[in-house]
């Protein structure tokens, strides 16, 4: 009996200890949040990638929680400058990052971002410019889109990424690395 209760006891220390660990693990799973920022409004923090993203699409800007005004749509060489102009590290996102931040539930559905705190993504299909040129394809880049039925484009069911030519105009959203 003594033994059956020492197991006992031993079972519920464990369980308390784990369950603790869990709401703890739990609550640094929360990949991403919304930070105040001079610059932009807000920025979506991703603790997990390590980056800081604009809220708003580049155009826009956040008053009282929405993005008001028409995100600004450019070609590659636009985005680029506009990345710079920007300063304080802002820099269009590389391809994977992108992606890394984007998500759709199942194969018919368009593509969303992983976070409600991404503000600005209207119901219209969106496309991105990224900063990663197309391997050995002059004036290309990668673009990420919304699109329903991008596999149709691509003919990669659940994917996302596809080439864009530099003079096409897409819209823009800056990150850069967290502070």
């Amino acid at each position: 009996m003594k033994a059956v209760t020492t197991l006992l006891a031993a079972l519920i220390t464990l369980t308390s200890s784990v369950f603790a660990q869990g709401i703890k693990l739990e609550a640094k799973r929360d990949r991403f949040s919304l930070k105040p920022d001079k610059q932009v409004g807000a920025v979506v923090v991703d603790h997990q990638q390590k980056l800081e993203w604009m809220s708003c699409f580049v155009g826009q800007e956040l008053r009282q929680d929405q993005c008001t005004g028409t995100p600004q749509r450019m070609n590659w060489f636009d985005a680029e400058a506009v990345s710079k102009q920007a300063g304080n590290g802002w820099r269009l996102p590389g391809r994977e990052e992108l992606m890394s931040i984007m998500a759709r539930q199942s194969w018919h559905e368009r593509l969303t971002h992983l976070s409600p705190h991404f503000h600005g993504q209207s119901s219209k299909v969106f496309v991105y410019w990224t900063a990663s040129r197309v391997t050995n394809m002059t004036n290309m880049h990668w673009v990420v889109s919304g699109k329903e039925d991008l596999e149709n484009l691509t003919g990669n069911r659940g994917r996302f990424d596809l080439i864009g030519k530099d003079e096409e105009e897409y819209e823009v959203r800056l990150v850069r690395n967290a502070k």
